[in-house]
């Protein structure tokens, strides 16, 4: 380029058309940036479509995922509740049977109802006369005979031997 000196004169008509050249040159860089811009705007609008449209197919998924969640969400607190209510009716009834016995137990000792204690040394078999007496059993069919063991004789029934108590010594 060659080098301008100030000293050089220059015509308005040179100048004017230097300046021309380069407002030209600058408005075809402006509308080309102008161009860019505008394919910008356009891709950006679109992208917004498209992520409207993915918004609403997701929203229609997620509602039907929701709806089973929710269903799971009941069941849960269905039998949470239920899990709670045999809780509270099993510590009741066990606190009920207890306050029964316990009041029978009172008003027997209350009637003036003595009962025989034993040391605990000293078992005592008290017989009950509300039972009645076990019917005698048959003994068992004899074994097969075998080469291992040789046929033993059957005893009739008896009473099994019993120990004398201490209270009959």
């Amino acid at each position: 380029m060659p080098r301008i000196r100030m000293s050089d004169p220059v015509s308005r008509y040179e100048l004017n058309s230097k300046l021309a050249a380069q407002d030209a040159r600058l408005d075809s860089a402006v509308h080309q940036m102008l161009g860019i811009a505008t394919r910008i705007d356009q891709t950006c609008g679109q992208i917004r479509d498209e992520n409207k449209a993915m918004e609403k197919k997701f929203d229609a998924k997620f509602a039907a995922f929701d709806d089973k969640f929710s269903s799971m969400r009941t069941t849960i607190i269905v039998t949470a509740v239920a899990t709670a209510l045999s809780i509270i009716f099993g510590v009741g009834s066990f606190i009920g049977t207890l306050t029964s016995s316990m009041l029978a137990t009172f008003q027997v000792v209350a009637s003036g109802q003595q009962f025989a204690q034993t040391p605990l040394s000293e078992p005592r078999v008290v017989p009950s006369p509300q039972l009645a007496p076990s019917p005698q059993l048959a003994p068992p069919p004899p074994l097969a005979p075998s080469r291992q063991t040789p046929p033993q004789a059957v005893p009739p029934a008896a009473a099994p031997p019993t120990a004398p108590l201490a209270a009959d010594r």
